[in-house]
């Protein structure tokens, strides 16, 4: 602002406004105005030996007041009530604007936007204005570091962010009832609890209530669940909500509602392997060599190391038509008493041919079996304690 032309300006509305003789010699003093008003682009010093104070028209009220000394310009409602002033100076080290009374508003384009009051700065109304704009963004905002400071959220400061160096080091996110997340350290806490596994690293996330999450969740490291005395241990599952192994899911694990008399765990394995292996936690990394199978089938490990040998497991499975059981090598031991409710069949294989049946009829026990000639024989103890085979067309036991 050129301040030289401003007052040549306002002498100038004197001169023509105000009536020279109307006024004191006590209110202008030492006036030297040199050259003429109305000549453009030149330099015209006026010169005061004492301070200057201009009044509207009818002489009561003040609208411009400048300290020679001090340099303070103050500009005044002309209704001059107390302080009603704003005034503009540097005080040898900074360039201040100072409200007498009231706050300092902001009116670009005649309209009035802001104002600062004495602690702060401020719109006119709520919710309206913007502090930076979408092509002129602020670079950096500095805040300050106790329990009170912070950027507020919501008409009602529903929310703070605040960073807390005070007590604990930390950045908040809080609302009326506490914090929801927290930086702490090097940890990123969601809730307003305390961890209890020494979480240290910039990389920890600790979360103090339920978490859900809705889409795929990535654990690419080790999980521990640990149980609760009031809730339950380890990992709960919903209905129909799958375990799912394998980057092509090709195992699932689930309770199933889809059950027409009960619900039940299911587990489905997927169109390739078909095999599951139960082995010991140290063989569980080698390789068992189990080929594909075309049913599910359960294969049961020893102890041994199957890279020394592969074949001392034991299986179970169903191959359409029977339920087999079956060694990789070694025998099949029944250790304790074996009921069998059916007929009891031996062959020479797995699928082979049935080559010995005992059954009971009803009145006695039958033993069917072949001679070395392939005749099939029914054999039983008659009433007299004789042991009697006789050739037979089909099996006896059916």
């Amino acid at each position: 602002m050129n301040f030289k032309k401003l007052f040549l300006a306002l002498f100038m509305v004197l001169m023509l406004s105000f009536s020279v003789s109307a006024l004191s010699t006590s209110q202008i003093s030492n006036v030297n105005i040199i050259g003429y008003m109305n000549k453009t682009n030149e330099s015209y010093p006026a010169y005061f030996a004492g301070d200057l104070t201009v009044y509207n028209d009818t002489n009561s009220g003040k609208i411009l007041y400048v300290n020679t000394t001090s340099g303070k310009t103050e500009f005044w409602n002309p209704a001059e009530g107390a302080n009603d002033y704003v005034s503009v100076y540097h005080d040898g080290s900074y360039g201040r604007i100072t409200s007498g009374a009231g706050a300092i508003r902001f009116s670009p384009n005649n309209a009035e936007r802001f104002h600062m009051d004495g602690a702060s700065f401020l719109p006119l109304s709520a919710n309206i204005r913007d502090l930076g704009h979408t092509d002129y963004e602020w670079k950096s905002l500095y805040l300050g570091e106790d329990a009170g400071s912070g950027a507020y959220f919501g008409l009602d400061q529903n929310y703070r962010l605040s960073y807390n160096e005070t007590s604990a080091d930390e950045l908040q996110l809080i609302n009326g009832s506490g914090a929801l997340m927290t930086r702490w350290g090097d940890i990123t806490s969601i809730g307003d609890g305390t961890d209890s596994h020494s979480l240290s690293s910039n990389d920890d996330l600790f979360v103090t209530g339920k978490l859900e999450v809705d889409g795929t969740g990535y654990f690419d490291g080790t999980s521990e669940f640990v149980s609760q005395a009031t809730y339950f241990a380890g990992i709960a599952l919903r209905d129909n909500a799958n375990i799912v192994f394998g980057t092509g899911s090709d195992s699932y694990l689930d309770w199933s509602t889809a059950q027409a008399t009960e619900n039940t765990l299911v587990w489905g394995l997927g169109d390739d392997a078909k095999s599951i292996i139960y082995t010991t936690e140290n063989n569980k990394a080698k390789d068992h060599d189990v080929p594909a199978q075309s049913n599910p089938k359960l294969f049961m490990f020893s102890n041994e190391d199957p890279d020394n040998d592969n074949t001392r497991w034991g299986s179970i499975s169903h191959d359409n038509t029977s339920f087999v059981i079956d060694s990789g090598s070694d025998n099949i031991t029944l250790d304790d008493t074996t009921n069998v409710a059916g007929n009891l069949n031996l062959g020479d294989n797995e699928l082979g041919e049935d080559k010995f049946r005992i059954c009971y009829n009803g009145t006695q026990t039958i033993l069917d079996m072949y001679s070395p000639n392939s005749t099939l024989f029914s054999c039983g103890v008659n009433n007299t304690g004789s042991f009697v085979c006789s050739s037979v067309s089909t099996w006896s036991c059916t």
